[in-house]
């Protein structure tokens, strides 16, 4: 039956139809806040309390899909308020119950250290991790430089009573010269025998990196010329997390292309990538959709208090989901397989 179906049908309906886990999605009220959609989920379990980060967006993303209703302009645009063209990002921390309701959220309020300079503002897509005993945010800013370099960051976050609080940034230097114009979606690994604030960096073929916070510095620690052909570039996605006798995560390819009036249009395909214990390249599936909408994203992996697997993802960046999966289920049927 697999993997035909999960590819045929999309991850969710293959969950749900099999009856191995379950699709929660994640909704809380705007009304407090300027945003008008709500994306890219990024789950994650802090030693028993279940957290959820969400990025919220001045703008909302209009997609033509499947030809339908299109813009004149192209099939893919960006709706802000004529008196703000920023693409602008806040993020939310949620807590959740053990069913995977949210329970609380908090807007995050990030230290105003500098003016943003570039059309890109906040901290886009991140992921929440613990490392060195500190609540993280880490995802990447491109506001800094007039020239939209994007680096990965790390803002230490304090969960207040009524709101979560920016205490500190750091931007992460590349590898090299530092001269790689935009680094995003680098993924943090979660493992018993993984040092802190390391991130699978490249994952076909695989590149692995540990930031020093003493020295901000940033060091290759595994580099693998090992390459498993797709015809199409692997790119990050979740957290990388323990399962079984593996480690993995979900990444994303995206084929992007111009239909007409010079816009842009996009199909973006999930991807679950699979190493050994030690980070040796087993398998990266073909690309497949959670949902079978042509923009989805995925941006947490971890487990509940449950023992289940959580995938957290989001659809035409403007709905959120966590989905459940029994992680038993996930070896046989999407690794094993």
């Amino acid at each position: 039956m697999y993997p035909n179906k999960l590819y045929q049908d999309g991850l969710v309906k293959c969950v749900l139809d099999d009856n191995v886990g379950k699709l929660k999605p994640l909704v809380f009220n705007l009304d407090f806040t300027k945003s008008v959609a709500l994306m890219n989920p990024s789950f994650y379990n802090d030693n028993g309390k279940l957290l959820v980060n969400i990025r919220s967006t001045n703008y909302v993303l209009h997609h033509s899909e499947k030809g339908l209703l299109p813009h004149w302009a192209g099939p893919l645009q960006y709706v802000h308020p004529e008196d703000d063209i920023r693409l602008g990002t806040e993020n939310y921390l949620a807590e959740l119950n053990d069913e995977l309701d949210i329970t609380v959220v908090h807007y995050v309020k990030m230290k105003n250290i500098s003016k943003p300079v570039w059309g890109f503002t906040g901290l886009e897509d991140a992921r929440v991790v613990r490392w060195n005993n500190k609540l993280y945010l880490t995802g990447v800013r491109r506001d800094v430089k007039d020239n939209g370099e994007g680096r990965m960051e790390l803002s230490e976050i304090d969960i207040t009573f009524d709101d979560a609080v920016e205490l500190s940034r750091t931007r992460i230097p590349t590898t090299g010269d530092n001269t790689a114009y935009c680094e995003k979606n680098w993924m943090p690994i979660i493992g018993e025998n993984i040092d802190d604030y390391t991130y699978v960096k490249w994952s076909n073929p695989t590149e692995i990196v540990h930031w020093d916070p003493i020295n901000n510095k940033l060091e290759v620690v595994k580099s693998s010329t090992d390459y498993i052909d797709l015809g199409i570039d692997i790119r990050g996605g979740s957290h990388v997390v323990n399962v079984g006798d593996y480690y993995i995560a979900f990444g994303h390819s995206v084929r992007l292309w111009k239909p007409y009036a010079g816009e842009k249009d996009s199909n973006y395909d999930a991807h679950i990538i699979v190493w050994d214990k030690n980070f040796n390249l087993v398998k990266i599936t073909p690309g497949f959709k959670f949902c079978n909408c042509m923009i989805e994203f995925c941006c947490g992996l971890g487990f509940d208090n449950n023992g289940y697997l959580v995938v957290s993802f989001s659809e035409m960046d403007n709905e959120c989901y966590l989905l459940s999966i029994n992680p038993d289920w996930f070896i046989s049927n999407l690794i094993n397989n």
